[in-house]
């Protein structure tokens, strides 16, 4: 058996199949497995089958691939009405083909761990993908890459269109303001590696003595996605905002919080103004290191502070669109030669100044 190394070192003419104009049979393997700190996953426990569902669109693909193969794991079956509106959207003449080249595989396990994870327990689940790739090359889809994800691979003998698991911490809010820097992005004024509530507590003195008028700050932890790790402190709202009652306010965050700050995160100035947005631009890694900045759009924020992702608006206004494809487009001319690969988004915050700009 090949090693995951091996196995990446191949991916490039297997991923080339799945362009459109090739004609080489090919099997793209769908794991989205949302491996991600324990707290959050808690948190979307109850809403992971969902969000697996969205990789179905992936499905679409095939209307400009006529051979490749699409297999979908997902740990709840898609619903037969989801599936026939998916196959609508196909030429009544390709429908039939697309209905045999797709295939679903439920892993019947609804418990809060990633879907590799899971996958890894299930030998039979890994022999039907098997099965269903059929011997032609494949490669996986991931959501995420870990250990499990690579254990997988490894097992399946298929490449990832991802990133190695070593690479993991770019991916964390420290490292990602670093990169920010680095590449000449804009970043907001803050601290990185922050782990403990003294650290919270400097950082925020920094920020208030560098940005006397900043509205508050926003903590977030280091590994954490959506928002959900993220928590805000406006200074108008704490009924004693000196140094003291900072401290204070900070000891009463929720213990789970406290201890997910152990592993790192950062405190940064938050950003705030009139028409306040968060945008989000996605960029493209490929295997042979060109870079495509695909898409923009515009979150839907949600939750007690507005910080966590509920969904979004495609495109992102055109006031600022060019602007965040340019600088996601910096970014991922950084961390290309460090090995990243595949898809990533960058998030943003955009709000106008009393000029108007």
């Amino acid at each position: 058996m090949k090693t995951f190394a091996e196995l990446q070192a191949e991916f490039g003419p297997i991923w080339q199949l799945n362009t459109p104009g090739q004609t080489g049979e090919h099997a793209v393997i769908a794991i989205p497995s949302f491996a991600l700190g324990e707290s959050t996953l808690n948190h979307y426990a109850s809403r992971l089958s969902a969000l697996e569902h969205r990789y179905l669109v992936a499905m679409l693909m095939m209307n400009r691939m006529p051979n490749c193969r699409f297999v979908f794991l997902s740990t709840e079956e898609p619903a037969p009405e989801v599936l026939d509106y998916y196959f609508s959207l196909f030429a009544p003449d390709k429908r039939e083909g697309v209905r045999q080249r797709f295939v679903a595989i439920t892993l019947p396990d609804h418990a809060a761990r990633a879907v590799a994870d899971k996958l890894l327990e299930r030998p039979d689940t890994m022999e039907q993908i098997r099965a269903a790739v059929g011997g032609v090359p494949a490669f996986i889809e991931p959501w995420n890459v870990t250990e499990h994800e690579v254990e997988v691979a490894r097992r399946l003998q298929a490449p990832i269109n991802g990133t190695s698991p070593d690479l993991w911490p770019l991916g964390f809010k420290s490292e990602g303001r670093r990169i920010f820097r680095s590449a000449g992005v804009p970043v907001p004024f803050g601290r990185e590696d922050v782990k403990t509530v003294d650290d919270v507590v400097d950082a925020i003195a920094d920020i208030r003595r560098a940005r006397p008028n900043a509205p508050g700050v926003v903590i977030k932890h280091d590994n954490s996605a959506s928002g959900d790790g993220n928590v805000v402190v406006r200074f108008a709202k704490l009924a004693d905002a000196s140094p003291a009652g900072i401290r204070r306010h900070a000891e009463a965050l929720p213990e789970w919080y406290l201890k997910d700050l152990q592993g790192g995160g950062i405190v940064e100035e938050l950003i705030a103004g009139t028409d306040f947005t968060s945008p989000s631009a996605q960029v493209d890694i490929t295997p042979f290191g060109h870079i495509h900045a695909i898409a923009t759009h515009e979150q839907v924020l949600g939750g007690a502070d507005g910080q966590v992702y509920q969904g979004c608006r495609f495109p992102a206004d055109n006031a600022y669109a060019p602007r965040l494809a340019e600088y996601a487009t910096m970014i991922a001319e950084a961390i290309a030669p460090l090995g990243v690969l595949g898809r990533f988004a960058v998030d943003f915050a955009c709000a106008k100044d009393e000029s108007g700009a």
